[in-house]
């Protein structure tokens, strides 16, 4: 699907379904909302990052951090590193997760130790 970017309004319907305590396969219901109108925060263009608040407020860059492949030197989006720093001293009590995603191919050592050290070279830049 599409991203959801700052600034866009859609509607959405959101269905759920619940069970009993016993699990049964033939117990629960479904429900549906009516749709609903969702505005997100508009986002000025000179912003590179933006606190998103809510029940799970999360910090949104306009364009991703990109790495060198099978490495972690930043290639793309450094510049949006000084505005998270600015949404996290505004917000000193905020915890920030930051996490170093790597492709496929790798083994599971490997891609640990690259996800690792691309979390760190994000964190130290």
């Amino acid at each position: 699907g599409e991203p959801i970017l700052p600034g866009e309004d859609f509607k959405v319907m959101v269905e759920f379904r619940t069970k009993d305590p016993r699990n049964s396969p033939y117990s629960g219901w479904w429900a549906a909302s009516d749709p609903m109108l969702i505005m997100t925060t508009k986002m000025d263009p000179a912003e590179l990052a933006v606190l998103l608040e809510g029940r799970f407020p999360r910090v949104h860059l306009r364009a991703p951090i990109e790495f060198a492949k099978m490495s972690d030197r930043i290639t793309h989006g450094l510049d949006t590193l000084p505005g998270v720093a600015d949404i996290m001293r505004k917000h000193g009590r905020m915890h920030v997760s930051v996490d170093g995603h790597v492709g496929h191919g790798l083994k599971e050592a490997k891609a640990k130790d690259l996800s690792l050290r691309r979390s760190k070279m994000v964190c130290h830049k």
